[in-house]
């Protein structure tokens, strides 16, 4: 048997080591730094959201960069559209993962002109306000579970589960969506069926030393 760790005192390798992570497994996975900008996706789920080359490439060119929030509070967004009723139950969720893995962060200028961003996109200042009067699925913000129908899918039924590695350079957090009926097995073992690999999106960078620069761009 063997057991693959990180170095802990060694940032890079640690990011080796989720990276390699998040590049292997066959189900919807990506990675993210603290304030939900995506560092990579893998091809499962970019097959699950109807991600395109140009979507991403059009996301990495905004204001706010490949950023999940960024992503679901764009109307037109197909990341949006594909989740169809699913859309505000799982948005209200990111918006509870987001405050648990942001609250160190807030004092940085990166914080603020993000929240400042997504207060422009309509349903954020709504819904910003309401998870903040209503917190207690902040409890099960690493294990989130979603039933529901997939614009293009149908019924889908998985859990969201949320892994961090700590680093010096601002924690990773590799989310994984793990089927949890047999409809969503078959759905997600078809999607694995291409190429895996892991994508570079957003650089991975400091929110500690230096908040509005890019530190580390390892991809």
């Amino acid at each position: 048997m063997k057991i693959f760790t990180a170095d802990k005192s060694d940032d890079a390798s640690a990011f080796d080591h989720v990276w390699s992570c998040l590049g292997q497994t066959p189900f919807p996975a990506y990675l993210t730094d603290p304030l939900c900008n995506i560092i990579g996706i893998n091809q499962s789920m970019m097959d699950f959201h109807g991600l395109t080359d140009e979507i991403v490439t059009a996301a990495l060119r905004s204001k706010m960069g490949a950023n999940v929030l960024g992503m679901l509070f764009r109307k037109e967004s197909i990341l949006r559209q594909s989740m169809g009723d699913g859309w505000e139950p799982i948005v209200r969720s990111n918006l509870h993962q987001f405050r648990a893995t942001a609250l160190r962060y807030r004092n940085l200028a990166q914080f603020e002109t993000l929240l400042s961003l997504l207060c422009e996109r309509a349903d954020f200042p709504r819904l910003w306000a309401e998870t903040r009067l209503n917190p207690t699925n902040d409890f099960y913000s690493q294990l989130r579970r979603f039933e529901y129908k997939h614009m293009i899918f149908g019924p889908v039924f998985y859990v969201a589960t949320m892994s961090t590695t700590i680093t010096s350079l601002g924690n990773l957090h590799l989310t994984t969506h793990v089927p949890l009926n047999a409809q969503t097995v078959a759905l997600f073992v078809k999607l694995s069926n291409r190429e895996q690999s892991a994508r570079e999106m957003m650089p991975w960078s400091s929110l500690v030393e230096n908040p509005l620069q890019t530190v580390v761009n390892h991809l």
